[in-house]
């Protein structure tokens, strides 16, 4: 997936299956620290921001727990633990990881808009799947990249 992020760059879609159980936190805690520092061939970051996503509290401070055991320099992740506000200034400021609930999302719609041409990595929980197969789940989308689906809503998370 690294590689394919690397060749390809921002705007592509991919999906990692895990059962219950198989380390799927840390497995997004390793992505998400990879493509933070991901080089293109002209050594350009590929990704201004990487942005974490889950929709429960619980399993959010446990990426965030997992995604910081991986920090290697102080400050590149940010936890968005507080507000929508807090959320919007990480990605203006291009923090480096962000680790976010969903629910921050809808507060900051019109100002997403304005981060368009921006290049972001969104890795999003499985356990949101179904919100993106709705119209809300566009909004998150919207974030990682300004282009339309390559394939349809049905089609892009496997259950």
């Amino acid at each position: 997936m690294v590689a394919h992020a690397r060749h390809n760059g921002p705007g592509k879609r991919d999906l990692i299956q895990h059962s219950a159980g198989s380390g799927r936190s840390y497995t997004i805690a390793w992505l998400a620290h990879q493509l933070s520092t991901l080089r293109d061939a002209r050594d350009r970051s590929v990704f201004d921001s990487v942005v974490v996503v889950t929709d429960r509290c619980v399993l959010d401070r446990q990426l965030q727990r997992a995604i910081s055991q991986f920090e290697q320099t102080l400050g590149v992740v940010e936890n968005i633990d507080r507000t929508s506000r807090q959320l919007r200034g990480a990605l203006e400021s291009g923090k480096r990881i962000i680790v976010t609930t969903l629910q921050k999302f809808p507060v900051i719609a019109e100002e997403i808009g304005l981060l368009s041409g921006g290049r972001f990595a969104v890795i999003v929980d499985e356990a949101i799947a179904a919100f993106l197969n709705t119209e809300g789940g566009d909004l998150l989308i919207g974030v990682a990249d300004d282009h339309p689906p390559a394939f349809g809503r049905d089609e892009m998370l496997v259950p």
